[in-house]
Order: structure tokens, then C-alpha cells, then sequence
């Protein structure tokens, strides 16, 4: 467990400073995934307190004109060649699970674990095999387990299923089923869990490289097959064997349980990577995080893709007369500093 803010305390201005710096990163899927990730943090009107809503909207509204509206406003969001290439260039391995930031997750909270109690045992179990979530064993060492023991076992439960056991047959729903199960256990946990953000991350980026590639691919079919018009509305489905995607949507999820500010936290190191791809994965997490954050249920597929918009009412004010001409006001930060990207990235920074 890594905080100590409250959960309940509203995102102040020092939460979302290196989200806002982010706008002006060199890469612009970056900027992108952060203008979409700010303006819908603006959005959470009760846990945002005025100064950071206000830093955040001004500075979005100050560089929408660069960009097209339903770049940033829309529902969904499907990129522009050279921007979808960019996000592909970001995405380490392309096009596969990141097993080994899998891997080192799941030995981390290993690691970490003491005693020789049942959940301590299930935690340092075989990997490589299926979870069975939701089992009396299960449930019962949850029931008398320490906090650290259950943030490391729901940590190591998501881990677990970036294991090449769930790849044995491509049609299996079997990894779908499973995140929607340890979402349901983390649901029943309420305040007793406690997430650990930074390895939950780690493990939302090793599925990243097949959820965003069948995303992308996925929005551009319902498009085209039926019409869909993206910028305003969600595909009502996705394939059930997809089931990278749906690990990312319970992910979402979960890191939406403690609050904005605990998540903001934990992201912070990401949000100031040198690494550009650590940058985006934290952003694109930030928006998908607060779409679920009023959502009271894990995600349950088998109808719908994803979590309904929040767009905040304030973004009317983002007209076309108005986009890039607010001037620099009192009490607002204007964000336009020199990113310390700007004179490039070093890709090989620690993940």
C-alpha cells in the first residue's frame, strides 16, 4: 500500500501539475491522451477541488484548436495514421503481452509477502495456471488476511492472467471471465483494499500492447461495418476471447476504488517518466480510471465495451469562436513551459 492522503480527498492543484505539464509533451499521442485524460479528471466535479478544474480546463481550452475537437471530446477515439503509428512506436513489444513486466510483478509481490499463512501460499502458487477466482479456499484466506496481504494477492491475481496458459486457446473467454472475477472479489473487499498503483500499472501496460492495437482496430470495424459514429457514442460489444481488453476495463476499475487523488499519486513517477511510452499508458489509464469512478459494479461484459463518458457540462464554453483565444488569467497556471522532453527521450529510463 503506498498512500496516506485520505481517500475521500478532493484532487488539488500539485495532483494533476504533472498531467498539465504533459499537454505540451514532445510526442502527440501523448498530448492527446493527456488533454482527453484532463478534461474528463474536470469532470469529477465533487472530487476535484476549483483551482485544479479550473487549471485543467483552461489549459485544455488554450490548445484544443490545435487538434480536432472529437480528438479530445469524443466518446471514442480513433487516432490519425501517424498518430496510431506513434502509440504503436510507444507500445513495447508491438503487438504482444509485456509477459516479463508480468512476470516481475507477480515476483515483486511474492517478494513482499510474509508468513506462511493460506493467502501467502496462494500468492507464491505456480503462475503459470488458470486463477479459479471466487474459490472457498480463496475467499476464506481473504477473510482473516492482513491488508498487505490482500493488496498483494489481488496484485498478484491480475498478474497471473498475462500468463501463456490464457493464450492455449484463442477463442477462450476463460481470461475475460477471470478480471471479471477478481474485480467482483475486490468489489466484496470494499475499503479493505488497499490497490498498489505503481504494480497494477505495470501490469495495465503489459496488456496495453494488445488491447490499444485491437481497440483501435475494433473501433475502426464497428465504423465502417455499422456506422458508428464514434465521437459520440461507445460500440455496444467486443469479442468475449478479447480478453486483454477486457483486463485493462477491470483494471480501470479498480484503480477508480480508492479515489483520484490516490491514483494521481501513485501515477506520478509514470506522468514524469523519461520514458514517453510510461507517459501515455499513465494518461490513457487517468481517463479510462475516471470514467469508472461513479460506476458502483466491476465491468461485466457480454453487451457493452466500456465506461460511459464524463465530459464536464463547463466544456460547452469550447466553442469554435472561443478554442486557443482565453488569455492568461489570474489564478490559473498557463502550463506553457518548456516540457523537459521537449530535447528528446531517453526510451531505456527504469520502468
Amino acid at each position: 500500500m503506498e498512500h496516506t492522503e485520505p481517500p475521500d480527498k478532493p484532487v488539488g492543484y500539485w495532483h494533476v501539475h504533472a498531467l498539465v505539464r504533459n499537454l505540451d509533451d514532445p510526442k502527440a499521442a501523448v498530448r492527446i491522451a493527456s488533454l482527453r485524460a484532463a478534461t474528463r479528471l474536470a469532470g469529477l466535479e465533487d472530487g476535484v477541488s476549483p483551482r485544479a478544474r479550473e487549471t485543467m480546463l483552461t489549459n485544455v481550452e488554450r490548445r484544443l484548436g490545435s487538434y480536432r475537437p472529437e480528438d479530445i471530446l469524443g466518446v471514442s477515439y480513433l487516432p490519425e495514421p501517424e498518430v496510431r503509428e506513434e502509440i504503436g512506436e510507444l507500445l513495447s513489444p508491438r503487438g504482444t503481452i509485456d509477459r516479463d513486466r508480468a512476470y516481475s510483478v507477480l515476483t515483486e509481490a511474492a517478494r513482499k509477502t510474509t508468513g506462511d499463512e493460506p493467502i501467502a501460499a496462494l500468492i507464491r502458487a505456480p503462475y503459470d495456471e488458470e486463477i479459479h477466482a471466487g474459490g472457498d479456499v480463496l475467499e476464506s484466506a481473504l477473510t482473516r488476511a492482513r491488508p498487505e496481504q490482500v493488496t498483494n494477492l489481488m496484485t498478484s491475481l491480475f498478474a497471473r492472467l498475462a500468463m501463456p496458459v490464457y493464450d492455449a486457446d484463442p477463442r477462450s473467454e476463460n481470461r475475460l471471465a477471470d478480471a471479471q472475477n477478481v474485480s467482483k472479489m475486490i468489489a466484496g473487499l470494499g475499503r479493505r483494499f488497499q490497490p498498489d498503483v505503481h504494480a497494477l500499472f505495470q501490469v495495465y501496460q503489459s496488456f496495453l500492447p494488445v488491447s490499444a492495437r485491437f481497440w483501435m482496430e475494433w473501433l475502426e470495424t464497428m465504423k465502417a461495418q455499422e456506422g458508428l459514429n464514434i465521437s459520440k457514442e461507445m460500440p455496444s460489444w467486443f469479442p468475449m476471447h478479447e480478453g486483454e481488453l477486457a483486463v485493462t476495463r477491470q483494471l480501470e476499475w479498480t484503480l477508480s476504488r480508492p479515489g483520484m487523488n490516490v491514483l494521481l499519486k501513485g501515477l506520478n513517477q509514470s506522468l514524469t517518466s523519461n520514458n514517453p511510452g510510461d507517459r501515455w499508458a499513465a494518461a490513457h489509464l487517468i481517463e479510462g480510471t475516471v470514467r469508472y469512478a461513479r460506476e458502483d459494479h466491476p465491468p461485466s461484459f457480454g453487451g457493452g465495451s466500456g465506461p460511459p463518458d464524463v465530459v464536464p457540462p463547463s466544456v460547452a464554453r469550447f466553442t469554435p469562436t472561443r478554442v486557443g483565444t482565453t488569455a492568461p488569467g489570474r489564478g490559473t497556471e498557463s502550463g506553457h513551459t518548456v516540457h523537459p522532453h521537449a530535447r528528446g527521450d531517453n526510451g531505456n529510463h527504469p520502468r
